[in-house]
């Protein structure tokens, strides 16, 4: 009973235990949680000024293209004045030059934000899944932990009842003791009694006694009788 005491005891012990780290791992997965979804809301941030990026470059190569034909424009004007336009047609081609790289450029730019915005969308759906997934492994640490918490209350009962059993074992020892103590001082005075009906036997055998009293072996068998 002892051993199954102290058992109980080390099985309760280890479940309040295991429960202390679970909800340790409880806590460091829902900072997890709470971490993964700040990675993705700054991805969606990200994603977001990405597009608003694009418009602006497709913007810009608008622009640029605009001011392509009205340079264009300007040199076939400076081209029909002549002599007059001639300074004026340089600027012109000076300008158009201008918005054609301006364009490319903006071309350059908007193909490199789409890959970007590609890769970005992909790493995107790569944390989201990876937050469903860390959800869910923060739900089966929740279910754990609770089942733990229920098995550490189980143990503590456990413990408290084996530890009354065995205070009632000790109460029925202690009980069982004494009643073989008082055995034991039945049986003594149950002997010395015999001893003293002996001798009192015979102390009766030396008196001559009439024939009308019982003769002493018959007080004997009586007392004999009565135990």
């Amino acid at each position: 009973m002892y051993q199954l005491t102290e058992r109980v005891k080390q099985n309760s012990k280890s479940a309040d235990k295991a429960n202390q780290l679970a909800n340790e791992a409880k806590n460091i997965a829902s900072q997890g949680g709470d971490m993964m979804s700040g990675v993705v809301n700054s991805m969606a941030d990200i994603s977001a000024g990405s597009h608003e990026i694009a418009e602006i470059i497709t913007l810009i190569e608008s622009v640029a293209f605009q001011t392509n034909i009205l340079a264009l424009n300007a040199a076939i004007e400076a081209a029909h004045a002549g002599q007059h336009g001639r300074g004026f047609s340089v600027v012109a081609r000076e300008v158009g030059i201008l918005a054609h790289q301006s364009g490319h450029s903006a071309l350059n730019n908007k193909r490199l934000i789409g890959n970007s915005s590609k890769s970005i969308s992909a790493g995107a759906n790569l944390v989201g899944r990876s937050g469903d997934n860390l959800r869910a492994i923060i739900g089966s640490v929740i279910k754990v932990t609770d089942l733990i918490t229920e098995i550490s209350a189980a143990s503590q009962e456990q413990s408290k009842g084996i530890e009354d059993i065995t205070a009632r074992v000790g109460m029925i020892n202690e009980v069982t003791r004494l009643n073989a103590d008082l055995v034991d001082q039945s049986t003594q005075a149950s002997e010395v009694l015999q001893k003293q009906i002996f001798q009192l036997n015979q102390s009766v055998a030396r008196f001559c006694l009439p024939a009308t009293v019982r003769p002493p072996q018959r007080i004997n068998e009586e007392v004999a009788v009565s135990f």
